[in-house]
């Protein structure tokens, strides 16, 4: 019971990520909203080497904070705990004790000095 609920839900996902496919297709098909189409179409290179880019610089500072503060903070503990705190650091959320030490300090600055302004 538990597979057919997997597979149907699966199935069912497919059939809207296409129905969503079919739906940018289609307002291409009008001038104006072909103009946005055609935007994001064309700027999906620039798109893909950003997230490169990003995608990179993240785990980068992942890897040092969990070199560096690992053994210290919760936050850098992994690297998967490490890339979530970047993600948040991104959006403003600071973890405690953030202004404690001077190289995390300048760590969280160099990590907004390099996502933001690169």
């Amino acid at each position: 019971l538990i597979d057919a609920k997997a597979n149907s839900d699966a199935f069912l996902n497919g059939i809207l990520i296409i129905s969503l496919l079919r739906m940018i297709q289609c307002t291409s098909l009008h001038p104006r909203l072909a103009l946005l189409t055609g935007t994001f179409t064309r700027a999906l290179d620039d798109f893909w080497h950003s997230f490169i880019l990003i995608a990179g610089l993240m785990i980068g500072f992942a890897c040092i904070g969990t070199w560096r503060f690992g053994d210290e903070m919760e936050a850098f503990a992994t690297l998967d705990r490490a890339l979530q705190t970047e993600f948040f650091l991104m959006f403003g959320e600071f973890m405690d004790g953030w202004a404690e030490g001077r190289e995390l300090q300048l760590f969280i600055v160099l990590w907004y000095m390099l996502s933001f302004m690169l």
